[in-house]
């Protein structure tokens, strides 16, 4: 079927005799903005009109001069058939424009108007005229239907508020190209009924005949249901009440309209059907009543699957995990003002990935937007710093912080604008922005977030020329290496913890170390606490070679996993000067691959100082030089860092109250003196190979222990 309109204006339809099976473009003598245009298509003894609505077009294509979406179905229908342009479109920019035009008129209103004249000259009544759209097209058909009284929408997987429409860039055109710049919030606190299909329906108070088409796939499909939960709850609103609808279809095939047999079919009979005055919904196929859904059930439905994740990551875990994220989804669209699903979801996508990604960030904004809290707060910083670089970033964090009523949140902006700052090695902006933060804290306000920058956070302190590292005294008690001969030895590996956690993990680098390492390494493991001789009993146990052990007799509670694992750190001076062998700094939940000697030989090769797995995308100072996995060479530029580690656990570790894993803070501090102070610093970033030596899991114990348990098969 070739497209061969005949131009003809409505005034000219409208005042001559009506002409079928003839295609015709009838439009009106307004601009092109607003201007109303459509195809026709008529035939002879035809008593129903098909409106068929514009769908969005595909952006970056050149544009024709008006769009008629699906007038080919003219020839498949067998009634009198328009397809109608959006006016929108004749802005370059715009390819979804929802009837908007430049936002001063109400197209929608005055174009279905326009339809019904169409309709009265072809002794078509209302009750007859069927609008047909998907998606924007859905929209509009709905809207229509509301103004003419009697008609039918029907509208597949159509956006119902273009307020929650996802695709923020389309929305961005918008309120650039056609609202002047003005946001869609404010036009829509003016112009409600021109942006949202419930409140076209409060105005004009008639609720159409209307069915949607959808299924559980489409990003709309819980505003679907929101719309027939609205339409009982403010029953009493509307004075004319039509059949209203609900299909979901059973195949989850998206936002994607239904081929063009299938669209046909429903056209076909709806022309056939008698309206009623009711509320219908019905799946497709299975007849399962989709209203009974709740935000509380799905809620609890989301709990209980979030339990059974382990982060194995295995294909059944996978299932779960996304599952379990549709779920958090869907129960925070069935409540629009509830922020937990949300975070819920940031909270299980960071564990799952090790990344603050987009979804974790734009969950992250939605759920800041319905709730101001510091979680949501935390984690849009977060995503920027991940998703962004640094100056924008930057840009966006001070705006989130404009934007935040709370004084308190605000203020830990500063500590991700002072991670921007020490990107870019701008220590004083650095310093400054930490600050600021430390000196705006409420005494009371103690967050997670804030416990690095208050307790651990270093200006520049540095170990005196004249401080001697040989005897590291933490609140009074010393932390001494074990002695030990390193005669045919090459390196140290040096491990810390307390007893608890070396019953969890300890068999795994016992025996994989003396597999790998113990005809070339000594591993030496510092104890916080506990009997000598059960420790010797254990490594005996699991088979041990090589292994050396000292006790740190500190007695704490509070900050003992941090001083457990800052240990390791204190003691590296000590054995490098000890032994004139490099030493590596590694984590005790490890299973290791192979020999290290090779690194060893890399960094006396290229005269390396430091070998760091150095982490990007934001991640604050304290976080960056990750300690888990650090070699320090015997050289000068080392045994400085070093020094630096010993002398900065002796000021800053505490007994007495909660810090941030110092290990780490410290380490950088150490790093950063370097930096500062000396031009021959060689720090190397190891980390895309640390893999190749060691697995090192992370995640909750049960996903630690799974993964070490294979490891330990496959490499131990």
């Amino acid at each position: 079927m070739q497209f061969e309109p005949t131009q003809l204006t409505i005034n000219e339809f409208l005042q001559s005799s009506v002409e079928t099976n003839k295609q015709f473009r009838i439009h009106d003598e307004n601009p092109a903005i607003e201007r109303f245009e459509c195809f026709a298509h008529f035939v002879s003894n035809s008593k129903k009109l098909v409106c068929l609505m514009p769908s969005a077009l595909p952006a970056g294509r050149e544009k024709p001069e008006a769009v008629f979406h699906r007038w080919s179905w003219s020839s498949h229908i067998h009634e009198n058939v328009i397809s109608l342009n959006d006016p929108t479109f004749s802005i370059n920019d715009i390819y979804c424009g929802w009837f908007l035009g430049d936002g001063t008129k109400d197209l929608i209103s005055r174009h279905a108007k326009q339809v019904q004249q169409i309709a009265r000259k072809l002794n078509v009544s209302n009750c007859d005229i069927i609008f047909y759209g998907s998606s924007m097209g859905g929209f509009a058909a709905l809207m229509m239907a509301s103004v003419v009284e009697g008609s039918l929408a029907i509208a597949e997987v159509p956006q119902l508020d273009l307020r929650d429409y996802p695709v923020k860039g389309a929305i961005r055109d918008i309120e650039k190209y056609c609202l002047k710049g003005d946001k869609l919030e404010s036009f829509a606190s003016e112009h409600p009924h021109l942006i949202s299909v419930f409140d076209r329906f409060k105005k004009e108070k008639n609720t159409p005949n209307f069915t949607i088409i959808t299924n559980n796939a489409d990003i709309e499909f819980l505003a679907a249901l929101d719309l027939f939960k609205a339409l009982n709850h403010h029953d009493k609103a509307f004075n004319k009440k039509g059949r209203a609808e609900l299909k979901i279809h059973a195949e989850n095939i998206g936002h994607r309209p239904l081929p063009t047999v299938i669209g046909v079919e429903f056209i076909k009979a709806a022309l056939q059907a008698k309206p009623v005055t009711q509320i219908v919904i019905q799946e497709i196929g299975s007849g399962e009543d989709t209203a009974s859904l709740d935000y509380k059930t799905v809620l609890n439905e989301a709990i209980e699957l979030s339990k059974q994740i382990k982060f194995v990551r295995t294909d059944a875990d996978k299932e779960v995990y996304t599952q379990t994220i549709a779920k958090l989804y869907q129960a925070s669209e069935l409540n629009k003002t509830a922020d937990w699903p949300l975070l819920k979801v940031c909270s299980i996508e960071k564990q799952w990935t090790n990344s603050f990604n987009t979804r974790i960030l734009e969950a992250a904004q939605e759920a800041l937007s319905r709730r101001e809290t510091l979680e949501g707060f935390i984690y849009c910083c977060r995503g920027y710093l991940y998703n962004y670089d640094s100056v924008e970033a930057t840009n966006k964090i001070s705006s989130l912080i404009d934007s935040c009523s709370d004084s308190q949140i605000a203020n830990v902006g500063n500590i991700f604008k002072a991670i921007t700052s020490y990107e870019h090695k701008d220590y004083e902006a650095y310093n400054n922005s930490i600050k600021t933060f430390n000196s705006n804290k409420s005494p009371e306000y103690s967050p997670y977030i804030a416990i690095p920058a208050a307790t651990v956070y270093t200006e520049n302190t540095f170990a005196p020329v004249n401080y001697d590292p040989k005897m590291v005294h933490i609140q009074g008690k010393s932390v001494v290496p074990a002695r030990f001969e390193s005669q045919n030895k090459n390196y140290i590996v040096s491990i810390s913890c307390d007893e608890k956690y070396f019953n969890l993990y300890g068999k795994y680098i016992i025996k994989s170390f003396t597999k790998h390492c113990s005809n070339d390494a000594i591993l030496h493991i510092t104890f916080l606490g506990g009997d000598t001789k059960t420790y010797l009993s254990r490594i005996e146990q699991w088979g041990g070679k090589s292994i050396e052990i000292s006790v740190a007799d500190i007695t704490t509670e509070i900050n003992k996993g941090p001083i457990a694992s800052l240990l390791r750190f204190i003691n590296i001076h000590q054995l490098v000067t000890q032994t004139n062998i490099p030493v590596l700094v590694l984590d005790l939940d490890t299973v290791i691959k192979k020999s290290f000697i090779d690194l060893v030989q890399m960094m006396q090769s290229e005269n390396i100082d430091v070998l760091s797995r150095v982490l990007q995308n934001g991640m604050a100072p304290w976080e960056k030089y990750t300690g888990g996995f650090a070699f320090f060479n015997n050289t000068p530029n080392a045994l400085a860092v070093a020094k630096n580690i010993a002398y900065i656990s002796e000021q800053l570790c505490r007994t007495d109250i909660t810090q941030w894993w110092i290990d780490q803070n410290i380490f950088e501090a150490g790093i950063r003196e370097r930096l500062l102070n000396s031009k021959d610093f060689s720090l190397k970033n190891i980390y895309n190979i640390r893999d190749q030596y060691c697995v090192m899991p992370v995640g909750n114990t049960e996903s630690k222990t799974f993964t070490l348990d294979n490891a330990l098969v496959n490499f131990g």
